[in-house]
Parts: structure tokens; C-alpha cells; sequence
């Protein structure tokens, strides 16, 4: 394996007779490399200098380069230090409900629960509205830490109707939820609504995720229905961008797209995304 910053003994070939563009060639070749396990995650890349010499290349040609695999996610520049390979992190397919636990064994990944809390409260005005309770009645609380190949990913809160399932109190949750709620309650999730937003972590949550208080995480807050559009779930979970991402699907039809400016939603609802 390369050292951080050297250039393999394997050089880049670029061919003037090919089609693609010289930036893509050095990109597909990098990304190759990076698959290859060449250079490690954390490791950096040659500089551009040390690219622009081992390839004949522009400085302009290069940096493209190198700026496409960073947005793809590949690659994290840190101005005065390099270029760094990421961590390769899992993708959570966000067209459907989705068990987390399910989800990274299908991308054959080690999913596992740490239990932190898990209380018999009354529901906040918030948490009554959405599913559907009366003033005052209770909710089962549960924050988890998930984590992934024993590493921590994602800090999961939910609520859930005590009077739906009363014994989750007592049952086993280092498992998948949705799957102990399919089984032993015919209660699985059949759609959910789910939105994304950035925020900064508390001190509480970058303890437990085991990064900087104010770092970045990625906050999904989804509300999950089960037979007949009874409420069953409203869930926070957040997540460290480095070691998780939420991939979208969309199809032609529907679907309806909201563009939220602060806290109010507007219904874009054109089928080809966002204008």
C-alpha cells in the first residue's frame, strides 16, 4: 500500500485517443485505486502537484478530478492538510419504511443496538398531535445507539402509543423494532412520512456518537403508520455523515416534493423533482 501522499509505483495512463474527457480518465483511475484499497480510509492522496507530475495533467484538469470524487462522497478535502479517502459509509434507501437492522445486513453490514433509555411518559403536545393520542396519555420512549460494524452511527429516540403495545417495556430490543412489532404485535409500518434537515449535535448526543459537541449530523424525523393510517411511530434519528447517507428514489409519478422554507412546507408536487 502506498504511503499518505506518495504515488504508486503503477502509473496513470492517459490516452489522448480516448473519448472520455482527461478529468475523468484521472477520476475513474483514482476511484479505482481507492476501491483497490491503494490508499486507506483516513489516508491522503497525492496532491495535486504530485498528480499534475505523475500525469502530464493541468492543475485545472486535476482539481476537477479530485472535486467530482469529493462530491460523490469519496474523498474530504481539508485546506492546509490534503486530500483524505472517507470511510466508506452505509446507504439508507429513503422510498419506502425500512428496518435499519435489515437494511445493513442486505449491504453485509453487522447492525447492532445499544438500549440507553427507555421510559413510560406522558406524550409532549407535539408527540399527541402526531400520533393522534389524547392530552396527557402516555408514550414509550426509547433512545437506542445504533451502530454498524460495532462502530456508532446513529442515535435513534422514538415514541411510540403505550396503549398499542404495552409489553415493549419489558421486551428485547437489541434487535430490529419494526421486526418485534410485525411479530408480536401485527403492527408493521406500512408508510411513513419522513423529512431530513442538518442540525448540530448536543453535547448529550456527541458523547454518545462519540464526536465534537456542534459537529454535523444528519436529523431524519419520521412519523410511521401502520394498518388503517393508525399512528405508530415518531422517531428522531441522528446520524454521523460520515458513516451513514440517505439515498433517495424518485419515480415519475407521484411524487409530491415539499420545499420547506423555515417551517413552512410548500407543496411543490411536480413528478420531475424540484424546478
Amino acid at each position: 500500500m502506498a504511503g499518505a501522499g506518495d504515488v504508486a509505483d503503477v502509473p496513470f495512463v492517459i490516452d489522448p485517443n480516448r473519448p472520455a474527457p482527461f478529468y475523468r480518465q484521472l477520476k475513474d483511475q483514482l476511484r479505482e485505486r481507492i476501491a483497490a484499497g491503494e490508499w486507506a480510509p483516513g489516508q491522503t492522496i497525492p496532491s495535486e502537484r504530485e498528480l499534475m507530475r505523475a500525469t502530464g495533467l493541468s492543475r485545472m484538469t486535476v482539481r476537477q478530478a479530485v472535486a467530482e470524487l469529493t462530491h460523490e462522497g469519496l474523498l474530504r478535502r481539508d485546506h492546509g492538510r490534503g486530500t483524505f479517502v472517507v470511510s466508506p459509509g452505509v446507504a439508507q434507501e429513503v422510498h419506502g419504511v425500512y428496518s435499519f437492522s435489515e437494511g445493513m445486513r442486505a449491504q453485509g453490514r453487522t447492525p447492532s443496538s445499544r438500549l440507553l433509555a427507555r421510559d413510560l411518559v406522558h406524550a409532549t403536545d407535539e408527540q399527541a398531535t402526531a400520533l393522534a393520542l389524547d392530552p396527557g396519555e402516555r408514550v414509550i420512549r426509547i433512545t437506542r445507539l445504533r451502530l454498524i460494524d460495532g462502530l456508532p452511527a446513529m442515535l435513534d429516540v422514538a415514541a411510540l402509543p403505550y396503549r398499542l403495545c404495552p409489553d415493549l417495556l419489558r421486551a428485547d430490543l437489541s434487535g430490529s423494532l419494526y421486526a418485534l412489532l410485525r411479530a408480536e404485535y401485527d403492527l408493521p409500518p406500512v408508510r411513513s412520512t419522513d423529512t431530513l434537515e442538518a442540525v448540530a449535535a448536543t453535547p448529550e448526543q456527541a458523547v454518545a456518537l462519540e464526536v465534537a459537541p456542534g459537529s454535523p449530523l444528519i436529523l431524519m424525523r419520521r412519523l410511521a403508520l401502520t394498518h388503517d393510517d393508525v399512528p405508530l411511530e415518531l422517531t428522531e434519528e441522528y446520524a454521523r455523515p460520515d458513516r451513514c447517507r440517505y439515498r433517495i428514489s424518485l419515480v415519475a409519478e407521484p411524487p409530491t416534493i415539499e420545499l420547506a422554507f423555515g417551517h413552512q412546507p410548500s407543496a411543490v408536487g411536480s413528478p420531475y423533482g424540484p424546478g
